[in-house]
């Protein structure tokens, strides 16, 4: 992660943020992995209704590495000028076009929101346990 020299400020706007957001509703259906998860939409919605009040917004930028990798970098931002950065998350598209770009960029910038605002948005497990295994179906 990266941060400003300060984060003084952006930390109590943090935990003004907790004392008032909702968790956002899992009502999105996996049906390959039988599981719900929480759209982006979700996520940014329950974000942008609390962050402001608090002095906090965001920014998601989406590119394109040296690789030909597609990446996301997240940053949060304070009104003082302070701010916490995410190191990019860098993935590969299953399909090296537009779609699979998009899904991957979808993926990335609603992880990155919610590790970075304290956000539950587990249970999906389209990341399948880190890529471990697919499932088997009978």
């Amino acid at each position: 992660m990266i941060t400003s020299e300060s984060i003084t400020e952006i930390n109590k706007a943090l935990v003004k943020f907790h004392e008032d957001i909702k968790q956002p509703f899992k009502d999105k259906a996996n049906p390959f992995f039988k599981s719900k998860y929480v759209p982006l939409e979700n996520i940014a919605e329950v974000i942008d209704e609390i962050a402001p009040k608090a002095g906090l917004a965001y920014l998601q930028e989406a590119y394109t590495t040296d690789t030909g990798q597609t990446a996301v970098r997240t940053r949060m931002v304070h009104e003082s000028g302070e701010f916490i950065q995410t190191e990019p998350l860098v993935l590969n598209a299953d399909k090296n076009n537009a779609q699979g770009q998009g899904s991957v960029i979808t993926y990335a910038k609603r992880y990155q929101l919610s590790a970075l605002f304290g956000i539950t948005s587990d249970e999906d497990d389209d990341g399948n346990k880190a890529s471990e295994n697919a499932p088997s179906y009978k």
